[in-house]
């Protein structure tokens, strides 16, 4: 009967570690995928500025409330960190970014984050520092991690089901082979 017990509690610790290895990668696949547009977007304005472009001509034209908006955006920032230029907005205001954010940018030539501007509204965010012959500062390209979330929250309820099953799966087969 122990020995049956040790069989399933092996067999449970290994569906767990596989059920949490699952749920990681898939996690992490998710959360890094919502950074690929601003990647590029970052490093396409960052190498334009060095090119000469206009920080105006960087901006896109058309507005994105980062509260309600699934957009990417973009906010070009001066060298301490204040906002020049940008097309999303929080109430009616450009994104402000603590200092530390674009010291990290700058000590690494870039910073893939995760901001909280207000409660509720959380953004996949790059940031790249630029030298430019107009201007010298930061590009911040962005977009809500709303749908990654909801991807997140459904993958937790499916994990968690699968697991519970296979547990169960497992306890029911050892009672029926009798070990336990």
């Amino acid at each position: 009967m122990l020995w049956g017990f040790a069989l399933w509690a092996g067999a449970a610790a290994a569906a767990t570690l596989l059920a949490g290895t699952l749920y990681v990668s898939v996690q992490q696949s998710y959360r890094q995928g919502a950074n690929d547009p601003q990647i590029e977007i970052a490093e396409d304005i960052s190498l334009h500025m060095q090119e000469g472009a206009a920080i105006l001509d960087q901006v896109p034209k058309d507005s994105v409330d980062v509260g309600k908006s699934l957009s990417p955006f973009v906010i070009m920032y001066d060298t301490e960190g204040n906002p020049i230029a940008g097309n999303g907005y929080l109430n009616q205001k450009l994104i402000q970014v603590p200092k530390g954010v674009f010291d990290a940018a700058q000590a690494s030539g870039e910073n893939r984050l995760t901001l909280e501007p207000q409660s509720g509204v959380r953004i996949a965010a790059v940031i790249k520092p630029f030298v430019g012959r107009e201007a010298n500062g930061y590009v911040l390209a962005g977009r809500s991690l709303r749908e990654v979330e909801q991807r997140e929250s459904d993958l937790t309820k499916l994990v968690a089901l699968g697991w519970a099953g296979t547990l169960a799966v497992l306890l029911v087969a050892a009672f029926l082979n009798k070990i336990l």
